[in-house]
């Protein structure tokens, strides 16, 4: 008899796209080609509305409508009942649970951003509620980087140790050194411009990096959410209309172009769970200039990359530094290698390994 897996896809109808759903769209991209398990998928509401969603074709014969009258706002807190006769495993894409003996329950805990935020509004207390209860009713608990285990142990000391296990987040293999014939595809001139991907919260730290850039002759390329009035202002104060350009909802095939193109990635942030952009920069042969802190000794090849000072001078060695082509050179190819391990075959592979594990655990 093959194990008995339920997978809770509610992630992909709390976001449109995010990088929770590129975790869960990579994993399940290859469980739904596994015959090794058998597997039924839960979905609530309008998940084909995310944008990873409509890239799976789940059979509908192995889907798990949730519906009935609660609202989702509420319903996406409520840990599922679900009644099955024998032992099965439930890993849930955003923090709930199975309540039910013969679960298996499995979380995937990405990062502590709302713990350290020091915020103390509704949706912080809940959400810091939900993933602290997720925690302590599973029996596995996945963390995305050695830093977030560390996080996890330092926040929840009650939680056996044992139970916790990194299995580092994958890249998509659309990212790779390309030939620069596609130059007529970048914004600026190769290698004129650093580039900034992502969300821009202040731990991210954006203005910094636009402050930084200012101080050189570099261009900026910002991918990531539509810039809000106010950064638009403070770009044009700092940069000039001339000197910075803004992509929403960019392709993976272009979001590796400009990174092939770009003189470096700029990831100033101070805390991150994992840190992807880092990962696809350097296979993308784009050197990091980033923050020593949280998860990202774990994603950047060259330790003399990482800042130690959230400042525009300290970003400004950097930079400098990596005007060295010789050795720019050998950061790209050592950048290269590195981002090699960082497969979302290894994730599957390492993640399906503690399914089994948890499975013969229980004598089946």
């Amino acid at each position: 008899m093959k194990p008995k897996l339920i997978i809770d896809n509610i992630a992909f109808s709390i976001q449109q796209i995010g990088g929770i759903s590129v975790v869960w769209y990579e994993i399940l991209e290859r469980l739904l080609k596994d015959d090794r398990f058998d597997v039924r998928y839960m979905e609530f509401g309008d998940a084909r509305d995310n944008y990873y969603r409509k890239l799976l074709e789940v059979p509908e014969e192995r889907q798990i409508r949730e519906g009935g009258h609660t609202a989702f706002k509420i319903k996406r807190y409520i840990n599922p009942c679900l009644k099955e006769s024998g032992p099965f495993i439930f890993h849930s894409s955003y923090y709930r649970t199975a309540r039910n003996t013969n679960a298996i329950n499995f979380t995937t805990v990405h990062d502590f951003v709302y713990e350290r935020s020091g915020d103390n509004d509704l949706r912080t207390k809940v959400h810091i509620w939900q993933q602290k209860n997720a925690v302590m009713n599973s029996e596995v608990i996945v963390c995305i980087s050695e830093n977030t285990k560390r996080d996890l142990l330092s926040f929840y000391r009650d939680v056996d140790e044992s139970k916790v296990h990194v299995v580092y987040n994958g890249v998509s293999d659309d990212y790779k050194v390309i030939d620069p014939n596609d130059d007529n595809k970048l914004p600026f001139k190769r290698g004129s411009y650093c580039i900034f991907v992502g969300g821009r919260p202040a731990y991210k730290n954006f203005t910094l990096a636009v402050d930084s850039v200012a101080a050189t002759g570099y261009n900026l390329v910002v991918v990531g959410p539509k810039l809000t009035q106010i950064e638009e202002q403070m770009l044009d104060v700092k940069l000039g209309k001339h000197r910075y350009v803004s992509m929403s909802k960019v392709p993976n095939e272009d979001l590796n172009i400009l990174y092939n193109g770009a003189f470096c990635l700029l990831y100033l942030s101070s805390y991150e769970g994992f840190g992807i952009p880092c990962i696809e920069a350097q296979k993308a042969g784009c050197p990091v200039i980033a923050y020593n802190g949280s998860s990202i000794p774990e994603v950047v090849a060259d330790r003399d990359s990482l800042i130690t000072c959230l400042g525009v001078d300290e970003v400004l060695k950097k930079i400098k530094r990596l005007e060295n082509m010789d050795l720019r050179m050998d950061l790209i190819t050592g950048g290269v290698k590195f981002a090699e391990k960082f497969s979302w075959d290894n994730t599957y592979n390492n993640l399906t390994s503690l399914y089994l594990d948890a499975i013969n655990s229980r004598g089946l």
